[in-house]
């Protein structure tokens, strides 16, 4: 859930962008496929992190 909506502010929801994936994400037409690839990808990367993993 992003922060907007009432999801917590916690580096296991965290994800960098650029401006320009930044305003896909916010206002593109694309957003709910862009923001479920960054979800998706936000948990693999913290997984690995958690476990040492650099794999992937």
């Amino acid at each position: 859930m992003g922060l907007a909506d009432g999801g917590r502010d916690h580096p296991e929801q965290m994800i960098a962008l650029c401006p320009n994936c930044y305003r896909v994400k916010t206002y593109g037409r694309t957003r709910h496929e862009l923001i479920t690839l960054l979800t998706r990808t936000v948990k693999e990367r913290h997984d690995q992190w958690l476990t040492g993993s650099d794999d992937g």
